[in-house]
């Protein structure tokens, strides 16, 4: 590897990291952001919600087994659907689910007790993505049955 090369992928990591942290800041109010140990703000979703979560959303679809998802409750859709058009369809409070391992995202409305939409995560490749953050294909779960 010639030192040209080898700056070049450097630059193109930390480049990627800073796009990853600059976006994940200007995001981080659309979204009421879910792990075990809590939310970055607004109503925090508990062990137990997740879990009924996951137990109300696997009566409409198979889930992947043995991986707990990535939990976000969706607190500003007008804002989501300017960059992803995934989320069309969806309102506020309707959940996230992520499947990191599976690459799959799963958009339920708790309110309506349906699916919204259900995609593969597809990870850009020019941007470092989370997630949260990461393209969904649009094919909605009417276009899959």
């Amino acid at each position: 590897m010639t030192p040209k090369r080898f700056l070049l992928i450097v630059v193109l990591v930390v480049l990627l990291v800073a796009g990853g942290i600059g976006y994940y800041l200007w995001s981080r109010d659309t979204f009421d952001r879910n792990t075990t140990t809590g939310v970055a703000n607004g109503e925090e979703l508990t062990e137990d919600d997740v879990a009924e979560l996951i137990e109300a959303v696997s009566k409409h679809i198979i889930l992947p087994e043995g991986e707990e998802p990535v939990a976000a409750k969706i607190i500003d859709v007008d804002e989501l659907l300017k960059t992803q058009p995934f989320y069309r369809g969806a309102i506020n409070g309707d959940i996230l689910l992520i499947y990191q391992a599976a690459a799959k995202a799963i958009l339920y409305s708790p309110s309506r007790d349906m699916l919204v939409n259900v995609g593969p995560i597809i990870a850009d490749e020019e941007a470092d993505t989370t997630p949260v953050e990461a393209e969904v294909s649009e094919e909605t779960t009417e276009d899959a049955q």
